[in-house]
């Protein structure tokens, strides 16, 4: 059978919400996965797999089940997590821990997922370059500031993982790293607690492996 963690978002999640598969059994396979391949690929800036499954633990108390409920969800590091180190790829940050969610890591929370860590980024999104080395040739780019993010989703780490774009940090990745990108239409997700780069620019968007998994992401 193949290991859950390289079915697509869509797939899974069907299987999650049949019954035919428990979101622990899923997120084993994740966690074996990153514990794999991470030295190479550098996709998290931080990840400790005993926090995710104190979150499962949770989770699995919820009644309500979506079709996200017990995805791990890669989010990008200029994303504030509660009680996890939130850097901004900076060394200014590197013991910076909110108190609170943004308001994107709460909804994914309220439907049942899980942050499986946090994803690489360039610093504050910008120019200065991050660890992820590009998953299907090293020695290459993995595209922007998501870098973390799309090289998780490709390298079968995760199957969604969230990002950002002000210029092109969404887009790009998904295609350096081959995988499907979604930049959202400036404005329809709020922004509340991610460090901005451009107000008049700065949109959310997300990292999947197939196009039919944007709609479970969108309509959940």
């Amino acid at each position: 059978m193949t290991d859950l963690n390289e079915l697509s978002l869509k797939e899974v999640s069907h299987l999650i919400q049949s019954g035919a598969v428990q979101p622990r059994e899923l997120v084993s396979d994740c966690i074996a996965r990153i514990e794999m391949c991470e030295e190479e690929l550098n996709a998290f800036t931080t990840f400790d797999p005993e926090y995710v499954f104190d979150q499962l633990t949770e989770v699995e108390k919820q009644a309500n089940k979506s079709a996200l409920f017990g995805i791990p969800v890669g989010i990008k590091d200029i994303m504030e997590t509660a009680g996890v180190r939130t850097a901004m790829g900076s060394s200014i940050y590197r013991d910076y821990v909110p108190q609170r969610d943004a308001v994107c890591v709460s909804m994914l929370k309220t439907a049942g997922a899980l942050v499986a860590g946090k994803t690489e980024t360039t610093e504050f999104a910008y120019y200065h370059p991050g660890r992820t080395r590009n998953p299907h040739s090293p020695d290459h780019t993995p595209g922007g500031s998501s870098m973390g993010s799309a090289a998780a989703v490709s390298k079968m780490m995760i199957p969604l993982a969230l990002g950002t774009q002000t210029a092109g940090s969404v887009i790009r990745p998904a295609a350096y790293c081959g995988v499907t990108g979604y930049k959202a239409s400036h404005g329809s997700f709020s922004l509340a607690g991610v460090c901005g780069f451009a107000q008049s620019l700065d949109t959310l968007g997300f990292f999947v492996r197939k196009i039919e998994d944007l709609t479970t992401v969108r309509h959940t």
